[in-house]
């Protein structure tokens, strides 16, 4: 059976009481047989602002409404300092009724505690959720974890109280304790020590993208690579990989003309290194770039970590492609394969 709307003087008849405040929600469903719903849904497409809890409270009061269980109920004396939902369940009650003595003492007229009585949320929470946050500056993840409070109502209660939230750069800066580097320090890195994005997000323990976003935000202009591409791998090899450089495309070529499997690209183990090609047991890096300090050193510590792992390790120069000597160097690849096949 399709759905058939209520007639049009129905809802017309029922938005006007809703507005005026005249009946409470569920009896003004039944006085005009619309479900609750429906009348809200109306509303909000008239443009007709929803009842809040308390509002709806108070017109439900006005006609006789008292909750089930306020007879003989009294807020305890020790209940200072308490949300509504600890008294509740301190006390064995619903919310409702402490809503509805809390509604009696004023207690919603007090100001800076609408949201909170609607989160459920003290100003002893709230206080030290904005010390947390902007004295010790930790996360919203992090406050959750101390407070118990969900991650997202941190936000909103921080939100209320009228404090800034920090932006996604600096929130990915804090979660690793590290000072969100300035101009100057983005021109040192980038113009004079001449490091890579790839340097500097390891250094900042970030990603590259993000290096390269602040340096667009710096006006400073990436400079094009000195071999490679910016980016996305982009030279296509025989088997389909895409890589950084041509060095790079010479061995993947090579490797598979001679049917070697391997992989490309991928995160060393307990690092934020990546290799560049991984054949059977061992790993080949092309150190594409000579003479430059700042690279020189990454290249010691990223082979500090290959003998942390005590991993085989074939490592690979410009000279040994001007020279074709890639064959050479590459020949135990094909011995151990030929030893493990026999």
């Amino acid at each position: 059976m399709a759905f058939q709307s209520p007639p049009s003087e129905k809802i017309s008849s029922a938005l006007k009481e809703y507005a005026e405040g005249v009946l409470p929600l569920k009896a003004l469903a039944s006085k005009y047989g619309i479900d609750q719903r429906t009348i809200k849904k109306y509303a909000v497409k008239e443009g007709l602002p929803l009842r809040t809890r308390k509002e709806s409270m108070a017109i439900r009061m006005s006609h006789g409404w008292r909750p089930h269980n306020a007879q003989g109920f009294s807020l305890p004396p020790d209940s200072s300092g308490l949300v509504p939902s600890q008294i509740a369940d301190m006390c064995n009650v619903s919310r409702d009724t402490v809503y509805y003595h809390l509604s009696k003492t004023g207690y919603h007229s007090r100001p800076l505690l609408s949201f909170l009585v609607k989160d459920g949320y003290s100003p002893q929470v709230v206080e030290q959720i904005s010390r947390l946050y902007i004295e010790e500056r930790l996360s919203s993840t992090r406050i959750a974890q101390v407070t118990g409070v969900p991650w997202w109502r941190v936000l909103r209660i921080l939100k209320s109280a009228g404090i800034a939230i920090r932006s996604n750069k600096e929130a990915q800066i804090l979660r690793h304790g590290l000072p969100i580097p300035s101009e100057d320090e983005l021109n040192e890195w980038y113009e004079r020590e001449q490091l890579t994005t790839e340097d500097m997000a390891e250094l900042c323990q970030v990603s590259p993208p993000t290096v390269q976003r602040w340096l667009r935000e710096a006006s400073i202009p990436l400079r094009k690579p000195h071999y490679g591409f910016h980016g996305k791998p982009q030279a296509l090899c025989h088997d389909g990989h895409y890589v950084h450089s041509y060095y790079e495309k010479i061995v993947d070529d090579w490797l598979s003309s001679y049917h070697l499997p391997h992989s490309y690209n991928k995160t060393l183990p307990g690092s934020r290194f990546r290799y560049d090609f991984f054949v059977g047991d061992t790993y080949l890096e092309v150190w594409g770039l000579a003479d430059l300090p700042w690279y020189e050193d990454r290249a010691r510590r990223k082979r500090s970590h290959y003998s942390a792992l005590g991993v085989p390790l074939i490592e690979l120069f410009p000279e040994d492609f001007t020279y074709d000597r890639i064959g050479q160097k590459l020949a135990v690849l094909l011995r151990r394969q030929a030893e493990t096949a026999g």
